[in-house]
């Protein structure tokens, strides 16, 4: 009596291969996606440095109080500042005392202080470029002294963010044409195991649009899930991110821009899959035989 040893059944390599195709879309888009909330989120930071500089604007020390609050209006109206304050030389003064722990007229036994317009520009205008044409308006008005500011801050300002903006930029590019190769190569692997399915179809008179819908269709899901995947490995980031600092996303970022990016993310993930899985299709409905025999 012969007995007859099962043949373990062979595990089917599809759901793997699938899950290793989504993957290795997801990790690309998902370093694309945190570049661009980076991206984002330093935008929101240099416009908020940029506010937050103190333009200070020295009036003649015989200024009126009714002239500089009449000063004051006139530059409040102008369309590049944000926000303007007058302090007196009395206001001058307390500062000063709080600032040095000693009462600056008690000490001279009269103030020296000047009024003056403390201002705060749009965070477009407070550029170095701009602030040439800004201090000649402030000097075309009257009783106007001076304007002083931090300009070798504003210069420090501007060529850090550009040297960020250029390198966020440079590895935006890297990981988009990573995105694409990978994109790119687990398709093509896939369509190339069916290569001769291809070949049988066109022998068969199957149209080209008929041939690649099955093989975009599964490219596009395959992007599509890719795409969650990396949109949650993004909201996973940021949700433990705005625990160690609950005030991140409101300072920095809106959820209007992160719904933005994510679903971007999603329709990169679903482009370049459908754009490679076209090509690679139409390729392969294309080639001869021989040559995909020996492809």
């Amino acid at each position: 009596m012969s007995h007859h040893t099962p043949r373990p059944r062979r595990r089917s390599l599809l759901p793997s291969s699938r899950i290793i195709a989504i993957v290795c879309i997801a990790l690309p888009l998902f370093l694309l996606g945190s570049i661009a909330l980076l991206e984002v989120g330093k935008c929101h930071l240099e416009q908020s440095v940029r506010e937050e500089m103190t333009f200070t604007v020295l009036l003649d020390p015989k200024t009126t109080d009714q002239d500089s609050i009449r000063l004051m209006r006139q530059v409040s109206q102008a369309p590049y500042v944000k926000d303007v304050t007058y302090i007196t030389p009395a206001e001058a003064a307390r500062q000063l005392e709080e600032e040095i722990g000693e009462d600056p007229v008690a000490v001279l036994g009269f103030n020296p202080l000047q009024p003056s317009l403390e201002v705060h520009l749009k965070s477009q205008y407070a550029v170095a470029d701009s602030m040439a044409q800004i201090e000649q308006d402030f000097a075309s008005w009257g009783n106007v002294q001076t304007m002083s500011y931090r300009g070798d801050m504003l210069q420090m300002i501007d060529e850090n963010m550009q040297h960020l903006s250029m390198i966020l930029l440079i590895v935006s590019l890297i990981l988009l044409i990573i995105a694409i190769i990978q994109v790119n190569s687990m398709t093509h692997i896939m369509i190339y195991s069916r290569r001769f399915l291809i070949r049988s179809m066109t022998l068969l008179g199957a149209k080209p649009s008929l041939i690649r819908k099955p093989f975009t269709t599964y490219s596009i899901f395959n992007g599509l899930w890719g795409g969650l995947l990396a949109v949650c490995m993004i909201l996973g980031t940021l949700g433990y991110m705005t625990q160690r600092n609950p005030l991140l996303i409101e300072s920095y970022l809106s959820y209007s821009e992160v719904a933005i990016i994510l679903g971007g993310i999603i329709c990169l993930g679903i482009l370049l899959s459908w754009i490679t899985a076209s090509i690679s299709t139409s390729r392969y409905i294309r080639m001869d035989g021989g040559r995909i025999v020996m492809a």
